[in-house]
């Protein structure tokens, strides 16, 4: 049947509430929209990481923690962890990383930080949907929900070190989660052959050594799928379908690459460094837990707030249980990583991107089946053309206030990148002329979007750190922070 499109006919005032959701949905779909939507976001992500400068522990390690030399070459990296092991911590591959990435002009950590924000955002689209429907409206509410509900937008995603650390090792959580979500929502196998397994049991033990918050997330999340995924079949009987040896193999990998992954994680303790992270006591670790429930409750309410309303719909409409299981499993596994911490050192905000992230995911598992019986969709039929408008209306609304925080944090980063480049103007004019003493304003980051938010910038006491690392990166004696007016 021919439409008004394809006659080339404009639609008629009567007409233009059903023209309307069609043509939002027939973009919502299309590839086109969607691959010109992911060019966006990663050109957005690279602006952002060319307006962010080092910061804090980034003149840190550009040196060497063995020699206290500058990192030219690869070499120097090994002994360098080495010795980082014995005074910092064991995340080393993630500094590894940092080091390697500190070589280079820093437009080349920009374009690969910008790629994987991007396949991150990929990542939990996919794993909210493994059937592989692109959705742009999807990806929109997961870009949406990234910028609002991150604690330290900045740290997390633009920071060099905090990137590698958390974002980093967040997508590589995600890209873990795979084989266990696909099996979990349809009982399907990602990997069919021996040597695949044996690959990712490999890449299992790099996660486990990676993060001590992220890693725990990824170990304590495939579990809780597995286990899910066993509870089902011994309380149904079975899968229908799938046959008992097909189950039992992939439950065997998949407890295999688990293993793989603790494995790596107790690795990531056996450096003599590490202890220095743990609790000190029981008062400790009730202040941590304290801390852990507020910056819950300011941070990530909305989102499990939206959690507890969508599993509320999906329980009512009777949805698939296969999803509202795995959305279950992804709250939990949520809440499970953040309270972790209490028996860590410290509650920094950054620790909780892991939780953020499976809240998310959690409420993606349900957001588009869930949307589609608010609407009234039906396998007969389509949704009434004024509910379609309504919430067309209320997207309208809602996508001014998301533009109108993006603007606003871009300026923020934007003015905090002209501090830097004006402080470095200043530090530089002096350098030429002689001088090796130097005070310096401090720079002031606006909003959690500035890379800086949070964290140490330079103090009134030359001898502190990170005073000491920036005075070397610039090759004077000492330097001074001091506010400006």
């Amino acid at each position: 049947m021919e439409t008004m499109r394809d006659k080339g006919q404009r639609p008629r005032p009567s007409q233009i509430y059903t023209y309307i959701p069609d043509l939002v949905r027939r973009a919502d779909r299309s590839r086109v929209c969607f691959c010109a939507l992911v060019c966006a976001l990663f050109g957005w992500a690279l602006l952002l990481n060319v307006l962010t400068p080092y910061v804090a522990d980034d003149y840190s390690y550009m040196y060497s923690f063995a020699t206290r030399e500058r990192i030219e070459h690869v070499g120097q990296i090994v002994p360098s962890m080495i010795a980082h092991a014995h005074t910092m911590n064991g995340r080393l591959l993630a500094h590894s990383l940092e080091q390697l990435f500190l070589m280079f002009p820093k437009i080349v950590f920009d374009a690969v930080n910008a790629a994987v924000f991007t396949a991150y955002l990929l990542l939990i689209c996919h794993l909210c949907d493994p059937a592989g429907r692109r959705r742009v409206s999807l990806l929109l509410a997961v870009f949406a929900a990234v910028w609002y509900q991150t604690l330290s937008f900045g740290q997390v995603f633009l920071w060099q070190d905090g990137s590698i650390n958390y974002l980093w090792g967040t997508a590589a959580e995600l890209v873990f989660l795979i084989p266990f979500v696909t099996w979990s929502l349809y009982r399907r196998a990602v990997f069919r052959h021996l040597w695949q397994w044996a690959l990712f049991a490999v890449f299992s033990y790099f996660l486990g050594v990676y993060s001590e918050t992220i890693s725990f997330s990824a170990i304590f999340t495939g579990a809780a799928f597995t286990v899910a995924a066993w509870l089902e079949d011994r309380m149904c009987g079975g899968d229908a379908g799938v046959p008992p040896r097909t189950s039992r193999r992939e439950r065997s990998a998949q407890v295999a690459s688990l293993t793989v992954a603790a494995l790596g994680y107790l690795t990531l303790f056996a450096a003599p460094a590490s202890t220095r992270h743990a609790a000190g006591g029981i008062g400790q670790m009730i202040g941590n837990f304290a801390r852990v429930s507020s910056r819950l409750s300011e941070g990530t309410m909305p989102l499990i707030a939206a959690w507890c309303l969508l599993a509320l719909c999906a329980l009512r409409s009777r949805m698939d249980r296969r999803r509202i299981a795995a959305s279950g499993v992804s709250f939990v596994s949520a809440l499970a990583s953040a309270y972790v911490l209490t028996f860590a050192s410290g509650v920094a905000p950054r620790c909780l991107c892991a939780s953020s992230t499976l809240l998310i995911l959690a409420c993606g598992i349900l957001l588009p089946d869930v949307s589609a019986v608010l609407r009234g969709t039906t396998a007969e039929g389509r949704s009434p053309a004024a509910s379609d408008i309504a919430g067309l209306a209320f997207a309208a609304i809602l996508s001014f206030f998301f533009l109108s925080s993006l603007l606003r944090g871009a300026y923020d980063i934007l003015t905090y990148h002209r501090q830097y480049e004006a402080r470095e103007a200043q530090i530089l004019e002096a350098v030429e002329a002689g001088e090796t003493d130097l005070v310096v304003d401090v720079l002031v980051p606006l909003s959690l979007y500035c890379s800086g938010y949070g964290l140490d910038d330079l103090s009134r006491d030359p001898g502190e750190w990170p005073n000491t690392s920036v005075a070397r990166y610039y090759g004077i004696s000492s330097i001074t922070g001091r506010l400006s007016k």
